[in-house]
Parts: C-alpha cells; structure tokens; sequence
C-alpha cells in the first residue's frame, strides 16, 4: 500500500508541476494612435518587447481613393498593426495594414502563437468592432479577416 500510495503522489506531482509551467499567455490591450494629425509624433517603436503589439491610425494612398460614384461617403481609415516577437534572438516588427470605415479606439490582442496575433478592433463608445488575425514569420507577413 504505501508504495501505490507513493506512486500516485509522484504522479499527481508531475501533473501539477506541468499544469504550473504553461507558458505565459501573451495579451493585451492598446489604444489606437492616429498619426494622420497634424503635429502627431510618429510612435517609437524602439523599445517594443516581444509578444508586443502597436496599432496606429496611418495615411494610405490605396484607401484613400474614392472609387464610389457619391464622393461625400466616408472613406476607409488605414489601421497599421504592427506586433513584434522573437524571431532568432532579435525583436522583430511584422506590419500588417487594415482598412475600415469604423472608428476604431482600441485593440485588444492575444497571441496565440509565437508568430500569430488574434486582433479586435472596437469602439467602445458605439460598440463596434471588427477582428483578424496577423502572423509572420522572417520576411512573410499575412492577415486574416474571416472575409
């Protein structure tokens, strides 16, 4: 008995030494800087660890075309979203760019790997919001809208 007893207590010890070393959940929440303003200072990225993410309301020549017939209609806003993660010892930016007509004020993030970030955009005044996922990897970066 007391080696059965001895045996379960290892065992139980070993599962929840293994359940105490997950690796950390990598999340967060960023307010959305808008960098079209006059006078808006340009967000250092110097200092972003990794499993960081950066989003900023930028100038796009693509989006800001208005290819509808009614030129008073609201056009899209470039959304920049750039994460960073540690990619052969070094911090390393990937960029992905996204547009909407929405007014997003915040982003709320998780990684879910070490090269993929799942992304809400919202509003929290009107509740709107809109997610996607960005991962990259090297020189190769992608999104994903659901779309």
């Amino acid at each position: 008995m007391n080696k059965s007893f001895f045996k379960i207590l290892v065992a139980v010890s070993v599962f929840l030494a293994a359940c105490n070393n997950q690796p950390k959940e990598h999340k967060g929440e960023v307010d959305i800087k808008d960098a079209t303003q006059a006078g808006s200072a340009a967000p250092d990225t110097s200092a972003h660890q990794p499993y960081t993410l950066l989003v900023t309301i930028v100038n796009s020549p693509l989006l800001a075309m208005d290819t509808t017939a009614d030129s008073s209609s609201v056009k899209e806003k470039a959304y920049n979203i750039s994460y960073y993660q540690s990619e052969n010892n070094a911090v390393v930016n990937h960029q992905a760019t996204y547009g909407s007509k929405e007014d997003f004020t915040k982003a709320a993030y998780r990684w879910l790997d070490d090269t993929t970030v799942s992304v809400r955009l919202y509003n929290e005044k009107n509740n709107k919001s809109d997610s996607l996922k960005v991962f990259g990897n090297g020189s190769r970066n992608g999104m994903d809208t659901g779309k």
